[in-house]
């Protein structure tokens, strides 16, 4: 019993970090700022998609904004 209850938290603690950095980096996003490092936080698993997309649209937005020469 003790152990799923500290596989629970680790996985909580695992999901808030993730969520943290998502926000972290969409708001960053929305404000204009898009050199927000994302290698700060583990993507365990099916998460490692979201991480690697997220990587992708700053790296676009920034080639667009280079590219329009703001």
């Amino acid at each position: 019993m003790k152990m799923l209850a500290i596989s629970t938290s680790e996985l909580i603690e695992s999901f808030s970090q993730i969520v943290d950095e998502v926000d972290t980096t969409l708001s960053n996003i929305a404000n204009g700022e898009l050199s927000h490092d994302l290698d700060t936080v583990q993507y365990p698993g099916d998460f490692e998609s979201l991480k690697e997309n997220l990587i992708v649209i700053n790296a676009r937005l920034n080639k667009t904004v280079g590219d329009i020469g703001v």
